[in-house]
């Protein structure tokens, strides 16, 4: 039975849609806008906030849902605090003195070993390492921008294995004149390096590559020959995929132009997606109806 509606009627469920759509996105608005004020969180949680709290403020408000409401609100309040820049700048420093992260070498070797110079090498992803975590601690933005999406370390590489296995066989002739000490460099950071000795016990002080020689973002796509990613992915997967903080976000959306919300958005998401707590909030939020 096909039903026809007067122009007068179609007006006013035009109108009712539309007055249900603005109570619908008050109620989220002020849910956010509540959630935030019970904590003393930075002003680019507001966004994060938006994104995964959002749909539950237009959900019913009898009992049942709201003691869910608050699971979800404990759950998000709880990832954040483990997220801030002191939480994730403790971690990264972890990641930075743990040895085995940079082992690297030929054959049974468990470092490279310059004999020219008489120095054990960190492989240039510990320099790369390095400057993502003074960037973070500065307050300055990514060096190369903000990815489109994640970096997965473990993914399978997108570069030619030929040019990798190159570079390790380069290395020297690449970088050799380019070395500073690591401790040097980060002493305030790190505590312990890896070192080495060579087949008669002898040991070898630890140097590393000059954080100048890659600061220009001259060398974003040369493949380290220790992972087969590029310098940028590297960087990227430190900064954004394990150890974005809240503050990072902060200081990113901060030099985003007001009239880029997408931008600003795209950050945000990122921001969730190196979450699984948050991701998995997400799914569980869009399950409400």
């Amino acid at each position: 039975m096909n039903i026809t509606l007067t122009s007068e009627q179609l007006h006013l469920l035009i109108k009712e849609e539309i007055k249900r759509e603005l109570l619908e996105q008050q109620a989220i608005e002020e849910g956010v806008k509540d959630f935030l004020k019970r904590n003393a969180f930075p002003a680019a949680v507001a966004g994060i906030a938006m994104a995964v709290l959002g749909p539950i403020y237009k959900i019913t408000s009898d009992h049942q849902q709201q003691r869910k409401v608050q699971g979800i609100e404990q759950a998000l309040e709880n990832t954040i605090e483990s997220n801030t820049k002191v939480e994730t700048q403790k971690q990264f420093a972890e990641y930075l003195n743990n040895n085995s992260a940079f082992r690297w070498g030929k054959g049974g070797q468990r470092m490279m070993i310059d004999k020219t110079e008489e120095v054990a090498i960190m492989p240039l992803s510990f320099t790369i390492a390095m400057m993502a975590y003074e960037d973070k601690q500065q307050g300055n933005a990514p060096r190369f921008g903000i990815p489109d999406r994640l970096m997965k370390l473990n993914a399978e590489p997108t570069v030619p294995p030929e040019q990798a296995t190159r570079n390790l066989d380069k290395f020297f002739d690449d970088f050799g004149s380019n070395y500073v000490m690591a401790f040097d460099v980060v002493g305030g950071v790190v505590t312990s390096l890896p070192t080495d000795v060579d087949s008669k016990g002898k040991y070898y002080n630890v140097a590393m590559v000059d954080p100048s020689v890659i600061a220009d973002g001259s060398l974003a796509n040369y493949i380290l020959p220790e992972n087969a990613r590029t310098v940028q992915e590297y960087y990227n997967w430190v900064y954004f995929s394990e150890y974005l903080s809240i503050e990072d976000v902060q200081t990113i959306t901060g030099k985003i132009s007001a009239d880029d919300p997408a931008a600003r958005e795209k950050v945000q998401q990122l921001f969730i997606d190196a979450n699984p707590n948050l991701v998995k909030l997400q799914k569980q939020v869009q399950s409400f109806k």
